[in-house]
């Protein structure tokens, strides 16, 4: 029993943070001092509401955990595995911190997901995205046209590597007569996915 703790332990490198960020604590061997900076620095361009359904960021090196992804999100839990500290990204944590809230509105009975579905108006999942060229029907992507939470994760994860980096990202690329885009952009402002100067710095590339 103890041998698997230990083996454990030597896997997950952990930064709690919690709703302020303070309460940290760091784990064995593969996250250090530089890493969980950048982490915490990141999470702080996040909303509060974005921030507070995160509980455990960890960087994992078992394989069958990981499944083959570069990411994801225990949503249930607020736990975030990264398979590498290269993928502890503002991309790929906004991508995973959008899943968490997007459980946490569901949870509380949220219409969230019923808003984005009318707006989107379109068959995720569907073959007819494989060979599209993107952003387009109101995608940024098209690992977004594979189910609703992927749509809302991909627009805050390309959403928040622009403010992060200022970089250009798919968002350059959007077609602004397709109202989609905005629509979908003050509904995750409503939901605090994103705050009201991130929407203001964004919502020229969408309309």
């Amino acid at each position: 029993m103890a041998k698997t703790k230990k083996r454990k332990a030597i896997r997950h490198a952990r930064i709690k943070v919690g709703r302020n960020l303070e309460a940290t604590w760091i784990g064995t061997n593969n996250m250090g001092p530089n890493t969980r900076s950048s982490l915490k620095l990141k999470l702080k361009l996040m909303t509060h509401e974005m921030r507070r359904t995160v509980r455990q960021i960890a960087i994992c090196t078992d394989k069958r955990h990981m499944a083959g992804a570069a990411a994801h999100c225990h949503s249930a839990s607020g736990h975030i595995c990264f398979a590498t500290t290269d993928y502890a990204t503002i991309e790929f944590l906004a991508h995973e911190v959008a899943h968490a809230l997007i459980h946490t509105l569901q949870r509380a009975g949220s219409s969230f997901l019923k808003e984005w579905g009318q707006i989107a108006g379109i068959e995720y999942g569907s073959p007819d995205f494989k060979d599209q060229h993107f952003p387009c029907d109101g995608l940024v992507c098209e690992y977004g046209s594979k189910n609703i939470d992927e749509d809302i994760a991909t627009h805050v994860q390309y959403i928040y590597n622009f403010l992060h980096t200022y970089q250009p990202t798919p968002l350059f690329k959007i077609t602004k007569n397709d109202p989609r885009y905005y629509a979908k952009l003050r509904l995750l402002l409503k939901y605090h996915f994103i705050n009201q100067r991130h929407f203001d710095l964004i919502a020229p590339l969408f309309r």
